[in-house]
């Protein structure tokens, strides 16, 4: 399952931080392997987050079935061999999940999850040292809210996804680049040109890049430069 991976399913816009299609939940082994936090040969543990932007219940469906079949492959391996090199075989160690139901419409309120999605990749990536609450999170491989000290020495990985990793991922990750590394991305355009360089398809539709847009965002890109400007329509999402 994670041995190979369709080029264009995912792209790492940050180290650690990856977004994607929904098949790239199929591929989490390499995501881990691939990402430029974590080497092959590193022996520390591994947590990666999946948040899924989503409101179809049969994708989301299929994406929870998805890890819950990776932790079977992860505890399979772990559990017949005492070799290292053979427990990472997957690459993880501990998988999370986040859903954040949203459809892909202009009319859709993208700035009401925001706050909570982009909390949530600060908590995956190890910015906030309390761990995502076992009201929120689901963890599908160990439970390691009940040790904070689990939480040391492990190497996260964020995955963001949607569909078709085009709309929604794409908008809560230039949404996290505005604010969170604001100091490197001053505009949208900025921003959305830094996720196109791994993920070239990235194209928020027409609602939420006039959100990013809008300074009473919070996240807003707003200061915009000659020629950059202009907001494509493209189709949206199937949710």
């Amino acid at each position: 399952m994670d041995r190979t991976i369709p080029s264009n399913s995912a792209g790492e816009v940050l180290p650690g931080l990856w977004v994607g299609n929904f098949m790239s939940v199929f591929h989490l082994g390499y995501l881990a392997k691939k990402s430029t936090k974590i080497g092959s040969s590193s022996t520390d543990k591994v947590v990666v987050t999946v948040i899924s932007v989503l409101s179809n219940p049969n994708l989301i469906l299929l994406v929870t079935n998805a890890l819950k079949e990776q932790q079977r492959l992860q505890s399979d391996a772990t559990n017949n061999s005492s070799d290292n090199q053979s427990r990472r075989i997957y690459y993880i160690d501990i998988i999370n999940h986040k859903v954040f139901p949203l459809k892909d419409t202009v009319d859709s309120d993208l700035s009401s999850l925001l706050p909570d999605s982009l909390t949530a990749i600060d908590e995956a990536l190890g910015k906030n040292i309390t761990p995502l609450s076992p009201s929120t999170n689901n963890c599908l491989l160990n439970d390691f809210n009940q040790d904070n000290d689990k939480c040391h020495n492990l190497q996260r990985i964020c995955l963001v996804h949607c569909a078709k990793g085009v709309s929604r991922s794409v908008s809560v990750i230039v949404a996290y680049l505005l604010s969170r590394h604001s100091d490197r991305f001053h505009t949208f355009d900025e921003a959305l040109q830094h996720v196109r360089t791994v993920r070239p398809q990235a194209m928020p539709n027409v609602g939420f890049a006039m959100e990013l847009r809008n300074p009473s965002s919070g996240v807003s890109g707003s200061r915009r430069r000659d020629g950059c400007d202009k907001v494509e329509d493209m189709p949206e999402e199937t949710t």
